[in-house]
């Protein structure tokens, strides 16, 4: 979605003001690797955020969206874990066979 002019000033001041706290706040809190593509994310929905123009607390406001989305996160990956029974018949363990020399 496209940006008025107002808007995208106030997401870049937002992003400048803001960007270098916010992925301090989630390396706190995820795995490195995650912080950028959270951080990215984060600013994304503040874009599409009709809140956006009247913010009282920028970075209370951020770190909201932030948490909304490690919640987010957390709950997809628990309901994307399988549960995989182990059939002893099948699965057990065995040694290692030696071979005749």
């Amino acid at each position: 979605a496209c940006l008025c002019p107002r808007h995208r000033a106030i997401l870049e001041n937002l992003y400048r003001s803001e960007a270098k706290a916010l992925r301090a706040w989630l390396a706190r809190r995820v795995d490195h690797a995650s912080v950028d593509d959270l951080a990215q994310e984060v600013f994304l929905r503040a874009a599409r955020c009709p809140q956006l123009v009247q913010l009282h607390n920028p970075r209370g406001f951020l770190r909201r969206i932030a948490r909304n989305l490690i919640i987010d996160r957390a709950r997809w990956n628990e309901r994307s874990r399988s549960v995989v029974p182990l059939l002893e018949t099948i699965h057990a363990s065995a040694p290692p066979e030696q071979e005749a020399g």
